[in-house]
């Protein structure tokens, strides 16, 4: 079954398909997964080649979708921990909700290929606007428990929310994390699991707390928050709590994974010398 799905994303990419090694890949899944990983990479390889950022959560959106899109818009309200109860050990919340939540695409494919590696410059750029390493404005962000002075330039929308985030988790490079456990599939998802355990015995979220439904309305006013804090908001606004980022971070812990996130955070950002939140360049070795 695994095989004919990769053979119809082969298709449905425009890879130019060797006919007859794709079917001998039905025979036996293991080839199969080797096969699709070899194409995937021949073509992010091009695309790099043609001076393009690589989107490899699109190219494997149509694989996915094969396995994971049914609809379960009658669990979003639900607390994520009854639907583990009921379906057990095997639950991938990423899978079971990708319908529904366009940022749970490309972790089904994590956990099919057993590989949490990132492309630093992907990350840096994967939701548009950027500007280039350092060309955007310097924020200062005032987030209660935040060290004093805590600061990043803005060189995409996205950093407002995601450079205090990756902060408030402690995910980003010089925050204690072994960076070069990341191409150890089982050691990065059990780092993964330790950290998830050290958020819940920390802030003791409810399961009432926890549904998917909430995770994605109250998103909106997390963006909205952390432009605040890094004095973007209107007058008199709300700057975000690191509560508020680790309830977020914690459904994801509940969904089965929060390792991909922990990537995300490590290779596109650093916390330097006067608490300067660094990207790219800035946090080489």
């Amino acid at each position: 079954m695994r095989a004919r799905v990769m053979l119809g994303l082969c298709l449905s990419l425009g890879f130019a398909c060797n006919f007859a090694g794709a079917s001998s890949c039905m025979e036996d899944e293991a080839p199969a997964v080797s096969w699709l990983q070899s194409a995937v990479t021949r073509h992010q390889n091009n695309v790099v080649r043609a001076g393009q950022i690589p989107e490899p959560t699109k190219l494997l959106e149509p694989f996915e979708a094969a396995m994971c899109a049914a609809d379960h818009s009658a669990d979003l309200n639900r607390p994520v921990q009854q639907i583990i109860d009921e379906i057990g050990p095997t639950f991938d919340g990423f899978c079971h909700f990708w319908s529904h939540v366009p940022w749970f695409h490309g972790t089904p494919s994590i956990h099919f290929f057993k590989n949490y590696v990132q492309d630093t410059n992907a990350t840096l750029q994967m939701f548009g606007g950027y500007l280039g390493l350092n060309k955007g404005q310097l924020v200062t962000y005032n987030i209660d428990g935040a060290p004093p002075g805590l600061k990043s330039h803005l060189d995409a929308p996205n950093y407002a929310y995601d450079d205090p985030y990756c902060w408030s988790l402690g995910f980003l490079k010089n925050q204690g994390l072994d960076g070069n456990l990341i191409s150890n599939y089982e050691a990065w998802k059990a780092i993964g699991q330790e950290e998830c355990r050290k958020i819940q015995a920390e802030y003791n979220f409810t399961d009432e707390e926890m549904t998917v439904a909430d995770h994605v309305d109250y998103n909106p006013t997390i963006n909205a928050k952390s432009k605040c804090a890094a004095g973007l908001g209107p007058a008199g606004c709300t700057p975000v709590t690191i509560r508020e980022y680790k309830k977020h971070a914690y459904l994801k812990c509940l969904l089965g994974d929060e390792s991909p996130e922990m990537t995300y955070c490590y290779m596109r950002g650093c916390l330097l010398p006067g608490n300067y939140i660094g990207h790219g360049s800035d946090c080489a070795d």
